[in-house]
């Protein structure tokens, strides 16, 4: 009975290498899962090695029913890859706490979102995948984890054919049709009760309005309305920033085309660059300040459009101003209109550099106040209130 058994078992594995046989079983696969979903798989090649070892070449997630309406091209693709590796154990492929995957990579990979129009699903994922608002709030158990991922050549595209009023002017994120490219290099990934979580090693990225990162890593729980990220590290042509804790709030994708109002920030930010040329990508009223801050602590709270700043510690490259601050700013990301309330404390600087910092705030418009007392280096602790043309100033 042994000899038989081992024949048998033999002879499945031999044929497990046949080309046919792999197609077959994993067309029977595919097959099985056609009704649990609106789309369709398909691949070019797949290839199993013994036990350990998963290829798959040419895959894509098709949509049966793309969104039309507005749409100059349909987004029959969800997502494509041209290569997939993932090496397994027998073990991690049967585990109840999901498939666990040791190591994969992924090669010209690409992911399309489409925000929709509709009370019953949010997105062509949810539509596809037959996700409500109610089935997003319950719990599932763990779907898959991956020790170790790498993506090369990856591009994510966010279309939003929800009505918008705002108009793109051409400069920073646009956030109703979002393209960037990247290769990513993580560890830990994991996909477990609706939320998608992993550290990032190292990610590049680019987006085609223009904002470039050269390397991004940090650790990211995203999923069910929130964005957690810890030890944040940002590096780009202007800023080499570090966040030890940064969120992000939401109802949900839609909430971003509204990013300014309807996305909520907390952040605890460390020692670093912080350059106003990186933020301005995110309100467009900051891409001609050319305050760059090396910042030693502070801490964000609130939307873009009614910030929270506290106990800032910082001082600007641009003017060599410094000190420390907290401040509610409102009405971003009009710089005319925004509406200041601080207390600063050390507040340093000569006139010539207070008015290079304030003139980075004043449209095209410049503060020459550098004649007076030229050259000495004045502390100012105290408040500020008002409109940048009509700030109320007391101290000493």
């Amino acid at each position: 009975v042994l000899v038989l058994l081992a024949t048998l078992l033999l002879t499945a594995v031999i044929a497990l290498q046949l080309p046919a046989v792999q197609t077959y079983v994993a067309q029977k696969v595919v097959n099985g899962l056609q009704d649990k979903f609106d789309g369709r798989v398909e691949f070019s090649n797949i290839a199993i090695q013994p036990f350990n070892t998963l290829i798959i070449s040419d895959l894509a997630l098709m949509d049966d029913n793309p969104w039309t309406e507005g749409a100059a091209a349909p987004a029959d693709t969800l997502f494509s890859a041209r290569d997939i590796t993932a090496r397994f154990t027998m073990a991690g492929l049967v585990s109840k706490n999901g498939i666990k995957i040791k190591k994969a990579s992924v090669s010209d990979a690409s992911l399309f979102l489409t925000v929709e129009p509709g009370d019953k699903y949010q997105n062509n994922i949810s539509r596809v995948f037959r996700l409500t608002k109610k089935d997003k709030e319950k719990s599932t158990k763990d779907i898959f984890s991956i020790k170790r991922g790498k993506i090369d050549g990856f591009r994510f595209r966010m279309v939003n054919y929800k009505p918008s009023d705002k108009q793109y002017s051409g400069y920073g994120f646009n956030w109703n049709d979002l393209d960037l490219t990247a290769d990513v290099t993580a560890h830990n990934l994991k996909f477990s009760n609706s939320i998608m979580s992993g550290t990032a090693d190292k990610i590049s990225l680019r987006e085609k309005g223009g904002y470039c990162a050269e390397n991004l890593s940090g650790s990211a729980r995203v999923g069910r309305g929130r964005t957690e990220i810890k030890d944040l590290h940002l590096k780009d042509r202007w800023s080499d920033a570090y966040v030890p804790e940064f969120t992000l709030e939401y109802d949900g994708n839609d909430s971003f085309k509204n990013f300014i109002h309807d996305v909520s920030i907390h952040s605890v930010v460390g020692k670093g660059t912080l350059a106003f040329k990186t933020l301005s990508y995110f309100p467009e009223a900051l891409k001609d300040n050319a305050i760059v801050a090396d910042i030693s602590s502070a801490r964000v709270d609130g939307t873009v459009d009614n910030l929270s700043i506290r106990d800032l510690t910082f001082t600007d490259q641009c003017s060599g101003v410094s000190g420390s601050a907290s401040a509610t700013i409102s009405g971003l990301p009009d710089i005319g209109s925004m509406s200041l309330r601080s207390e600063v404390k050390d507040f340093n600087f000569t006139t010539e550099g207070l008015g290079t910092f304030l003139s980075q705030w004043m449209k095209g418009k410049s503060m020459d106040i550098g004649s007076l007392a030229p050259g000495e280096v004045l502390t100012f602790n105290g408040t500020a209130d008002g409109t940048l043309s009509g700030l109320k100033v007391n101290g000493d």
